[in-house]
């Protein structure tokens, strides 16, 4: 296995102050093997009909898979896999295993192959796993229909937990229960080539969930009924780029301030994004009560076409409940506007609702050209300190 890890730091020069506008950790891991052992899924009874659960024999194929000492693949061919919920668990004896999707892998539409009592199960899960690469240009359907309006629904289609060295690529997901991927409390991990479809109506569906550090996305399409990326507490170092999104609302940082810790998001890049159509484009949003800190983000190289709310950060963000300024204890700071273009479908082309009681903190934006309708639209400012504007369109003033 070969990795590649490359740190990009740029920093510009203000006068006394040095703003960090690309502060990022780009991540190339190549997890191609020249040769494995592989083991079909076939070989230990799939049947590849649809209808017959195959979980057995995936489930098999990786325990012998994970057990190889030289590299392997688990192998599912084209055709339909009825597969049930399913926790692939590491360490493995090699770390070079790859699991190769080139069929149509099913989950179940039906409760009784889920198991009730487990509030948080996922559909396919991999977790302490060094090496590991999910590929094969096949897909994994969730099925997810009839489950968007049931409480307590938190079957993400695939999550990578506590995973090293990992490359999730060249697939596809559609109609996820919930989350489509979940990157949870790993380390280097490279996202690309994928496809993620979900209606817009269909909730909580977000397209990549991440809570991570040193991460790459890139070359993604995704268009779904949330977020098309959400980055959570707990990230750092996470690079995104070639991103089409649309529809769903936007990329956000955030919620943050869930929990009472300084745990926060920390050195993000999202460079080259374009957004159609979106309820959001790019998003910082802060619950109520919490703690915690957003800090050296960066949006640059970005088209708005039709989007909503295209540059917003939120800290009144509050469903269900009435925002208290006492409340607001998430610091936003060090963030990085450039080369934002396009439309917007709301007046309010540009919004920075900050925090009383913690400021925005250096605001940086330069080159954003965005229009709505034949009046131009407006820029709001609430609660920044240290802004830097140049360049900007509608005008920004704090």
């Amino acid at each position: 296995m070969k990795i590649f890890f490359f740190l990009l730091v740029v920093v510009i020069f203000n006068g006394s102050f040095m703003f960090p506008s690309v502060n990022s950790i780009r991540i190339d891991l190549d997890n191609k093997m020249d040769s494995g052992v592989m083991y079909n899924v076939l070989q230990y009874g799939a049947k590849a009909d649809g209808t017959t659960d195959d979980l057995k024999a995936l489930v098999a194929a990786w325990n012998a898979s994970c057990s190889s000492l030289e590299p392997s693949i688990v192998y599912i061919p084209k055709g339909k896999f009825l597969v049930g919920p399913a926790s692939f668990t590491g360490p493995c004896k090699n770390a070079n295993i790859m699991v190769q999707i080139a069929g149509n892998l099913i989950a179940p539409s039906n409760n009784n192959l889920w198991n009730a009592q487990i509030p948080n199960q996922y559909w396919l899960q991999f977790s302490k796993v060094d090496g590991l690469t999910v590929n094969g240009g096949g897909s994994l359907d969730g099925q997810g229909i009839s489950w968007w309006n049931m409480c307590k629904n938190n079957r993400q289609s695939l999550r990578l937990l506590g995973t090293t060295n990992s490359v999730v690529r060249d697939l596809t997901s559609i109609n996820s229960k919930r989350f489509h991927i979940s990157i949870d409390g790993s380390d280097k991990v490279l996202v690309e080539g994928l496809t993620i479809r979900a209606p817009t109506d269909s909730p909580n569906t977000d397209g990549i969930h991440i809570d991570s550090s040193n991460v790459h996305l890139r070359n993604l399409n995704i268009g779904t009924g949330d977020d098309c990326i959400g980055i959570l507490e707990g990230t750092s170092n996470l690079y995104i780029e070639q991103v089409t999104c649309g529809p769903g609302h936007g990329i956000s940082v955030g919620s943050l301030g869930r929990y009472s810790s300084l745990n926060g998001v920390n050195n993000v890049t999202v460079n080259g994004a374009s957004f159609t159509g979106t309820d959001n484009g790019v998003r910082i949003k802060t619950l109520q009560g919490g703690k915690g800190t957003a800090k050296g983000i960066t949006f640059e190289n970005i088209q708005m076409n039709n989007v909503a709310n295209p540059i917003i950060i939120d800290q009144y963000y509050c469903p269900g409940c009435t925002a208290q300024e006492s409340n607001m204890n998430v610091q936003i700071s060090n963030v990085m506007y450039k080369n934002i273009t396009g439309t917007s479908t709301t007046k309010e082309v540009i919004n920075l609702a900050c925090s009383k009681n913690f400021p925005c903190q250096g605001i940086k934006m330069e080159n954003v050209n965005l229009n709505y309708g034949n009046n131009g639209g407006q820029s709001l400012c609430k609660n920044v300190k240290g802004l830097g504007a140049n360049s900007v369109k509608p005008s920004l003033v704090c």
